[in-house]
C-alpha cells in the first residue's frame, strides 16, 4: 500500500523534473528567500508607534519578519509538487500585500480594521479599478477546497486518483507567476513604508534588490509575450505591485 515513504519518493522525483524544467525558478528562488531576510535587517529608523504611520511600520515589521519563512515553504512546495498547498500560502501573501498597500494609503484605517475588520474587497477596490478581486476569489478557491482540490489529485475523465505527487507544468507555473509578481510588490511597498531604510548602506542588499526586480520584470514580460491570456492578469496585478 502507498504510504509516507512512497510520498517522499514522489517528492524527490518531482523535484528533479522541476529543477530541469523550471531552471530559472530553481536557481533564483533561494535568492528571494535571502532578500526576505535582508529586508528585515534593513528597516532603518522608524516613526513613533503612536503615530498612524508609525503604527503602519510596526504592522509591516511583523509581516516582513515572517516573509522569508513563507517564501521558503512556497518555494519548496512548488519544487516538490505541492501545487494546491503552495497556492494557499500564495493567497496569504496576496492578502498581506493588499493590507500593506491599503494601509500605506490609509494608515488612519488601521484602528478601524482592528475593531471592525475592513473587508478585503473594499481594500482591493480602493487599490485598483481593475478586476483584481476576481483573481483573489480564484486564490480563495484553493483555500476553501471544492473544485480546485479535485483537479490537483484526481482525473475524473480517466477515473483516476493520483497517489503521491506528480509534475504538472500548468499547475506548477501558476504559483511561480504569483511568487515572482508578489515579491516585486513586497519590494516596492517596502521602500515606501520605510523611507529611512538602510538599503543604500548595504551593497549586498541593494544589489540583490535590483537583481530580483529586474528578474521579476523580465519573467513578467516573458510570460505576457508567450501567453496572450496572461496579459489581463498581469494588468490587474500591476496596481498592487507597482
Amino acid at each position: 500500500m502507498f504510504g509516507y515513504e512512497d510520498l517522499i519518493v514522489t517528492e524527490q522525483q518531482v523535484f528533479i523534473i522541476t529543477s530541469d524544467r523550471m531552471k530559472g525558478f530553481y536557481k533564483e528562488g533561494p535568492k528571494f528567500i535571502d532578500l526576505g531576510f535582508y529586508l528585515q535587517q534593513s528597516f532603518g529608523e522608524m516613526e513613533d508607534v503612536s503615530t498612524p504611520f508609525g503604527e503602519l511600520q510596526s504592522i509591516a515589521y511583523m509581516h516582513y519578519v515572517q516573509l522569508p519563512y513563507t517564501l521558503k515553504l512556497i518555494f519548496e512546495q512548488i519544487m516538490k509538487g505541492y501545487y494546491l498547498e503552495s497556492q494557499i500560502l500564495i493567497r496569504h501573501l496576496f492578502e498581506t500585500l493588499v493590507h500593506l498597500k491599503y494601509f500605506y494609503k490609509h494608515p488612519g484605517d488601521i484602528k478601524l480594521h482592528v475593531e471592525n475588520n475592513i473587508a478585503i474587497k473594499r481594500m482591493v477596490d480602493d487599490i485598483t479599478k481593475k478586476p483584481l478581486y476576481e483573481y483573489y476569489r480564484h486564490l480563495c478557491s484553493y483555500t476553501h477546497g471544492f473544485i480546485m482540490k479535485d483537479i490537483h489529485r484526481t482525473d475524473r475523465k480517466a477515473n483516476k486518483t493520483y497517489l503521491g505527487n506528480i509534475y504538472n507544468e500548468d499547475n506548477c507555473t501558476v504559483p511561480i507567476n504569483y511568487f515572482t509578481e508578489l515579491m516585486l510588490g513586497f519590494i516596492n511597498i517596502y521602500e515606501q513604508i520605510y523611507p529611512k531604510n538602510l538599503i543604500a548602506e548595504y551593497v549586498e542588499v541593494k544589489s540583490l534588490i535590483n537583481y530580483i526586480k529586474n528578474w521579476c520584470i523580465s519573467a513578467r514580460n516573458s510570460h505576457m509575450k508567450y501567453n496572450e491570456r496572461s496579459k489581463k492578469w498581469h494588468d490587474a496585478m500591476s496596481d498592487l505591485i507597482f
